[in-house]
């Protein structure tokens, strides 16, 4: 069977050139409705944590448990250390 990674209406989309095209679709619409309808920076981080932790249901066994771990930051927590990094 040779089926292409873009073929059918849910094949991911592989695409080195656009990194658009390798987020999910859920966090890309996500992230598109919090913007039109203001949300905070903080209801955008859930946002797309929540969709993360989507995602990491996709992987196996023992990727699933570091992929879900990396999604237990609080909000708090990242904001501290993205001002430590500079950014604001």
């Amino acid at each position: 069977m040779n089926e292409s990674i873009g073929s059918g209406p849910n094949k991911a989309h592989a695409n080195p050139r656009n990194p658009f095209m390798n987020i999910p679709r859920g966090a890309l619409s996500a992230c598109l409705a919090l913007a039109v309808f203001g949300c905070s920076n903080q209801q955008v981080y859930d946002g797309l944590q929540a969709s993360k932790r989507n995602e990491c249901q996709n992987h196996p066994e023992p990727e699933r448990g570091r992929c879900l771990d990396s999604t237990n930051t609080r909000y708090e927590d990242y904001e501290r250390e993205r001002e430590k990094a500079g950014h604001k």
